[in-house]
């Protein structure tokens, strides 16, 4: 099947194949342009995902986690504070979604939530999309511990930190990772008191 981008001018996939597959994918694309001889891109395949920022606005405090990220690891990072997140399985509704993973990783109750974006988080390199959530919570919502399914080698760590601290980490940036970064700024905007 020809697919076409109009925005410049006749770009159609001549070819296409996988040479990787497994926890992602990793997709060969021959490409050419108004007819002309192909040349190569690459695609991670990746998922439809949610992050979420769960914050107490009477305590001005909000729930991030920590984890062990193989890439990181890789690179001899000690690794980051991120924002909550996973992804979305095909009929799942993203809001659903959030809270599930709200529960999962770091044991709170989100009834209330803001949509605040859907961002293609890579798009050079990877078809990863992420629908961003702020959910309000209070001490009574954090029902359980958290940390993840044991069934996914997760091994979460969940840290209720002030919202002035975060704020902070947003000035390091091998602090944090993109999720919270956008999170903390789409916070930030819409409720700037909390970073006091």
């Amino acid at each position: 099947m020809r697919e076409v981008n109009s925005s410049r001018g006749d770009i159609a996939i001549v070819g296409r194949d996988t040479p990787y597959t497994g926890w992602l994918d990793v997709v060969r694309l021959h490409l050419s342009v108004d007819g002309a001889a192909p040349f190569v891109r690459h695609a991670v395949r990746l998922w439809h995902a949610v992050s979420v920022l769960p914050y107490d606005p009477e305590r001005r405090v909000a729930l991030v986690i920590e984890t062990p990220r193989a890439p990181l690891l890789h690179m001899r990072h000690p690794g980051l504070v991120e924002a909550i997140a996973g992804s979305i399985d095909a009929d799942a509704a993203p809001e659903a979604v959030a809270r599930a993973e709200a529960m999962e990783e770091a044991g709170v109750r989100l009834t209330d939530l803001e949509h605040v974006g859907h961002v293609w988080t890579t798009p050079g390199a990877t078809t990863e999309r992420i629908d961003y959530f702020l959910g309000r919570y209070t001490a009574a919502d954090r029902v359980a511990a958290g940390g993840g399914l044991a069934h996914e080698d997760e091994h979460i760590t969940v840290h209720e930190r002030p919202m002035a601290d975060l704020w902070a980490l947003t000035r390091d940036p091998d602090g944090i990772d993109g999720k919270l970064m956008l999170l903390l700024h789409a916070l930030r905007l819409r409720e700037p008191g909390l970073f006091a």
